[in-house]
């Protein structure tokens, strides 16, 4: 190899330092405690390597092109996650924000990694910080389930036993595990040492860990995860192989939830996801194909095969970083994703793969251009993430002031989060609540001034705005829809037609969510809600009935959902019908839990009615 180019000296010094600190990294700044930080450590890394090879062809003149293997896996990778990215434009900003930059940064880093020869010692030092920081991990895990937690001082998300800093207990079992083993087979080529028998206690200890966290995951304890049913993520999986697009190129990286909610299998409603909406599916390679179809899981493939290939290469198959490489590759067939395995995929792939250099001597004019090219996008690309980072601190500001009752700043916040990223639907669907939510509080003042009806026509007219740019942006998200509808529906004596476009609104949610009881109860109500001030009666029936076949659609759906049940009953008591009312009224009494305070009421409710069913005639 030739002389370090600048790229490489900090890959081996960041490397490590990565991966010892994402595991662990958690800042309670953002409104994604655990992902943003992560990520921005990772991609804020991968434009300082960028910015290292810039130094290299701009001072030295020389560009490090790598001779692994891995050099056209890892752009066909790229291109096709950019190509899912602007085929797919539903949930583009999301798409680039999350996964996308990161399997961008990561392929990057993994390039700059596989520079190195096989001889470099970057190899065992990022074993180290494995070891070292799943060490930490491991220390905190049962320091959290004995005493932590009970710790006052602690912000109030941090004190339940379940917290973990990779902000999921199946992902901190996962690294876990795969330190534990990896130290294992370290300590085996280890003399006796002070080292060693550290080692070996941290291995012990992660060990523990994981036994304890798996443990509380599979039995009924505090330690719930949300992973989807095999079966369901397989249906879903293969309905995306029944449309042409989905084949070949995903439903979009950032839209499995909204794939989800059209194509949901039924018998869902019968488990504890009937009320939930999942943002992965049950394993990765399952998210792969329903999110990138067959072309970008084909390239993920490939770079797994490469791995693979290069371990079956090599002189001795079980090496700590080719056990890092088998057992993250494993757990995206058994698990979803997150940052720190795909950080250990990558990393370990880049060494696994690592090859000499070749340092390509660049011409002046062109060590120019390149130089302007690479220092355009990492200006871009920094201001963007700053942009983000920024607007992921006011969001969370605003969820503060929230919790706060400070309106004040909930609007400021959450508006400057829409100004710095005006493309992010979640942000668009916050603020429109935001302002329906001050529009209401300062209507409920019995003398309002001009001033104050004019800000609140201002804050009516903005909600509005804000939920139909909600859903432009995602046009096929039934959250967007329902958002809307309910904003309609608050303003049924406010704005002219608001009827007609909370139920236009709604229908369309409904349409893309047939699945949901809870939708379709909703839309019920208002439905009845709305019939109560119309004087046509043929109107007001057809409404009436919509409203009926809506809540027998919902307990079709979920035959346990007590409050389809209860509003079904309360309209067949308004319609006179006081039998079949006061059966579906026992019916929702007996799915009430006891320790509800609905139970009183609806059981006065359920006597009042049987008061009124006509005694039969002898």
């Amino acid at each position: 190899m030739q002389h370090k180019s600048i790229s490489v000296t900090f890959v081996e010094f960041l490397t490590p330092l990565i991966l010892f600190i994402t595991p662990l990294l958690f800042l309670p700044f953002f409104s994604n405690f655990f992902g943003t930080p992560k990520q921005i450590l990772i991609v804020t890394i991968t434009l300082i390597l960028l910015l290292g090879l810039t130094v290299d062809i701009l001072v030295r003149r020389v560009f490090p092109m790598s001779l692994s293997p891995l050099r056209l896996p890892l752009v066909f990778f790229v291109a096709a996650v950019i190509a899912n990215v602007l085929i797919n434009p539903e949930g583009r900003t999301e798409s680039i924000i999350g996964l996308g930059s990161l399997l961008t940064a990561l392929a990057v880093l993994s390039y700059v990694i596989s520079l190195l020869p096989q001889s470099s010692k970057l190899a065992s030092y990022c074993i180290n910080a494995i070891i070292a920081s799943s060490a930490l991990l491991s220390i905190h895990g049962i320091f959290q389930l004995t005493f932590l937690h009970r710790w006052s001082v602690l912000p109030s998300f941090m004190q339940n036993e379940g917290f973990t800093p990779t902000g999921s207990p199946l992902t901190t079992v996962s690294v876990l595990t795969i330190a534990s083993i990896v130290a294992f087979i370290k300590v085996k080529s280890q003399k006796p040492s002070l080292i060693k028998y550290l080692t070996i206690a941290f291995s012990l200890l992660s060990m523990s860990t994981v036994i304890i966290h798996t443990y509380l995951m599979v039995s009924e304890g505090f330690f719930t995860t949300t992973i989807l049913p095999f079966g369901a993520s397989w249906n879903i999986m293969l309905d995306t192989l029944k449309n042409t697009h989905y084949v070949f190129f995903g439903v979009g990286i950032a839209s499995f939830s909204t794939l989800y909610t059209v194509v949901k299998p039924l018998f869902l409603n019968t488990t504890p996801f009937w009320n939930i909406l999942p943002a992965t599916a049950t394993t990765e390679i399952f998210q792969w194909i329903t999110t990138t179809g067959l072309l970008g899981t084909a390239t993920f493939m490939y770079l797994i095969a490469i791995g693979f290939r290069q371990i079956a290469a090599s002189k001795s198959t079980f090496t700590p970083i080719n056990v890092v490489f088998i057992l993250s590759t494993l757990t995206f067939f058994l698990t979803p994703g997150s940052i720190p395995l795909y950080l250990l995929f990558f990393v370990s792939l880049g060494l696994i793969a690592s090859d000499d250099n070749e340092n390509i001597i660049v011409p002046k004019t062109t060590s120019y251009i390149l130089s302007l090219i690479l220092i355009a996008f990492i200006g871009y690309s920094g201001f963007y993430l700053v942009q983000v980072a920024r607007a992921e601190y006011y969001l969370n500001q605003a969820k503060i002031a929230l919790s706060k009752n400070d309106t004040k700043i909930v609007y400021e916040s959450s508006l400057k989060a829409i100004q710095l990223v005006p493309s992010m639907t979640n942000y668009r669907l916050s603020y429109s609540q935001v302002n329906l939510s001050l529009a209401a509080a300062i209507s409920q003042k019995s003398d309002l001034t001009d001033a104050e009806k004019q800000n609140v026509n201002q804050l009516v007219s903005q909600s509005i705005r804000e939920g139909k740019l909600a859903t432009s942006l995602r046009p096929h998200d039934a959250l967007t829809w329902q958002n809307l509808g309910t904003i309609y529906a608050n303003l049924l004596t406010v704005v002219d037609g608001a009827d007609e476009y909370a139920i236009t609104s709604y229908a369309q949610a409904v349409s893309l969510d047939a699945g949901n009881p809870v939708l379709r109860t909703e839309f019920a109500n208002l439905l009845v809600k709305l019939s109560a001030n119309i004087k046509n009666q043929t109107q007001k029936n057809t409404y009436l009935s919509r409203a009926a076949t809506e809540f027998q659609t919902a307990i079709q759906l979920k035959p346990d959902y007590a409050g389809a049940y209860y509003n079904f009953a309360k309209l067949l008591e308004s319609a006179g019908d006081y039998q079949s009312a006061y059966t579906n009224m026992q019916k929702a009494i007996g799915l009430i839990d006891s320790a509800s305070p609905d139970l009183s009421r609806a059981t006065q409710e359920l006597n009042e009615i049987k008061a009124k069913v006509p005694t039969p005639t002898p």
